[in-house]
């Protein structure tokens, strides 16, 4: 285990450089082991540490009478009960996840404090593999992602009945138990409905993973149950992409794009993967940059997911067909048609290959005449004129092209009599076809000739010069610039605007369209972080303020909350 910031007093971990522990004044020292291993938290005895989270660490222990229940304990971070308002936030949680009793969800079951002061959440052990990490191994089947999904989507819908929205859905938050079944964990970042404390829905710890919050949620503003929508489309999306996200970049990178554009679609990103067009529809519909746009319950998400298995089972079926006993893999289009495709290209050179030898073969007059009409017309003749050969007679030269009378039997030639023509010449000459050069006349004209004139000088048949297109006009680059920073409240306005500074490369990544001012307004407290965050005066608002959302000063307010406006101009101007 790498060294720890602890305190040698009550033993909470920081991530922060403290000097002194903010609860209790204890020196922050580096520990080579966690303090609370084998230690009794409560009426629990802590194990080994499983893993950490935004606002905790969390154990596994068991209980100090009934050493064969098991749980997970988590613990507050230091850093993050140095504020009565994330400690009023992590107790917020136990009593939020304390209502959830599903298939699906981690429950709680317990809550306290440590002999230190530290305050602790007691869940239900799951053991079993967080999902992210099943997820890097290799894209999942399009059957597996609906399947979990589903599952997933019923502990939210029933969270969400409950009035609880959990804000941090991801893949590391949700548990894979041994038989595939998911359990979502973790609602350290959970909100009721009806919650109207500002302090618990402002930026900053509380705004959740970038990579899988709502845009909404990224900018500051009130979410609801579609922000948890939004989350679990970005992880349908990483299922079935084995880790790949549409968004790519740092958390400002992120929260800029998120904030402009809509994601790209899951072909586009990932090429080499495909997947119904049911599921790829239902996760563009879930990761919609507007709210109004998504789904708007988990009861329809779920919905459409029983199509789509619906779907996936009638592909099985029509598979199995075509594919070996026992095969349940999803036929593509070119293993489909695969065989049938090499079958027809046999056919056609064994065609190819009868079509040559029949011409190699064949006689060469018969061959010329084949084309021809006449013989095709004239071939029956021989049946029907057995009994009256005289008719046949004035034609024998004509008849001998045909196919029947080429053969080896010479017949046709010796037949006709010549001693009774009985009709006269005339009447003959109305069966007889026409003259052999008439007809090849007829059939194979002559191609027509068309004289051009030479072209004229200055004549007007002559195309015109080309004229090329003039240059499109150079883009304007509109550059930002912190025209201002107002500061009302216990904090030196110098100290502010450093740290206010240090958020201007993520600002000039903003776009804007057109010349504008954006004025920013927040609120620094005892974390020394932005809070309620609100931009307004542009396109690139937004992205402003989800830029302030970094700011954090070097020390916390004497007394109360700072309110800080800050004012930000884009021009062409340098």
């Amino acid at each position: 285990m790498q060294a720890l910031w602890c305190c040698s007093t009550c033993g909470a971990v920081y991530h922060k450089d403290f000097p002194r522990c903010p609860n209790d004044g204890g020196e922050v020292v580096v520990s080579e082991t966690d303090p609370l291993l084998g230690k009794t938290v409560g009426h629990y005895v802590v194990d080994r540490f499983i893993g950490e989270g935004g606002m905790g660490r969390v154990y596994e222990a068991h209980h100090a009478t009934l050493p064969n229940k098991r749980y997970a304990v988590k613990v507050l971070l230091g850093d993050a009960g140095a504020t009565p308002s994330m400690r009023k936030r992590f107790a917020r949680e136990a009593e939020s996840a304390s209502r959830l009793v599903h298939p699906n969800v981690v429950g709680v079951t317990d809550f306290g404090a440590t002999d230190g002061g530290l305050p602790y959440i007691v869940m239900d052990f799951v053991a079993g593999r967080s999902l992210d990490s099943i997820i890097d191994e290799a894209p999942m089947s399009p059957a597996r992602v609906v399947r979990v999904t589903r599952a997933v989507c019923e502990g939210l819908a029933f969270a969400h009945e409950a009035g609880v929205v959990h804000r941090d859905l991801k893949p590391a938050n949700i548990i894979m138990t041994g038989d595939d079944v998911p359990r979502i964990a973790d609602f350290g970042l959970a909100q009721t409905i009806d919650e109207n404390d500002v302090r618990l829905t402002s930026t900053g710890m509380a705004m959740g993973t970038p990579a899988y919050a709502a845009p909404e949620q990224m900018a500051g503003k009130r979410v609801d149950h579609r922000a948890d929508l939004y989350a679990l489309g970005m992880t349908m999306f990483e299922m079935c992409a084995g880790g790949e996200l549409p968004f790519k970049g740092g958390p400002m990178d992120v929260a800029t794009a998120k904030a402009h554009r809509e994601a790209p679609p899951f072909s586009t990103v990932c090429p080499g993967i495909r997947i119904p067009a049911g599921l790829e529809t239902l996760i563009a519909s879930l990761i919609k940059r507007r709210a109004a746009e998504r789904p708007t319950s988990c009861a329809e998400v779920i919905a459409a997911l029983d199509a789509i298995k619906g779907e996936l089972a009638v592909r099985v079926a029509t598979d199995a067909t075509t594919n070996p006993v026992g095969s349940d893999r999803v036929p593509t289009p070119r293993s489909r048609w695969a065989m049938p495709a090499v079958l027809a290209g046999v056919a056609a050179a064994a065609a190819g290959v009868w079509f040559a030898l029949a011409r190699h073969h064949a006689p060469a007059k018969v061959a010329e005449a084949a084309p021809a009409p006449a013989p095709v017309e004239v071939a029956p003749a021989p049946v029907e004129v057995a009994p009256t050969p005289v008719e046949v007679a004035p034609t024998p030269v004509e008849v001998a092209p045909t196919p029947v009378e080429k053969q080896p039997d010479p017949a046709p030639v010796e037949q006709p009599v010549i001693e009774a023509p009985a009709e006269p010449p005339t009447k003959v000459s109305k069966v007889a076809p026409p003259p052999r050069h008439r007809k090849h006349h007829v059939e194979r004209p002559r191609p027509t000739r068309v004289a051009v004139a030479p072209a004229v000088a200055g004549s007007a048949v002559a195309p015109p010069p080309e004229v090329p297109a003039p240059p499109p006009p150079a883009p304007v680059v509109l550059h930002a610039a912190i025209t201002g920073v107002d500061v009302h409240g216990s904090l030196p306005a110098a100290d502010v605007r450093r740290a206010i500074d240090r958020t201007f490369p993520a600002i000039e990544q903003c776009k804007a369209t057109a010349t504008q001012a954006v004025v920013a307004q927040l609120t620094i407290g005892e974390s020394r972080r932005a809070e309620n965050v609100h931009a307004s005066g542009g396109g690139a608002a937004s992205c402003v303020g989800a830029a302030l959302a970094a700011v954090r000063t070097e020390s916390a307010p004497d007394v109360g909350e700072v309110d800080v406006t800050v004012h930000v101009r884009f021009s062409d101007r340098q």
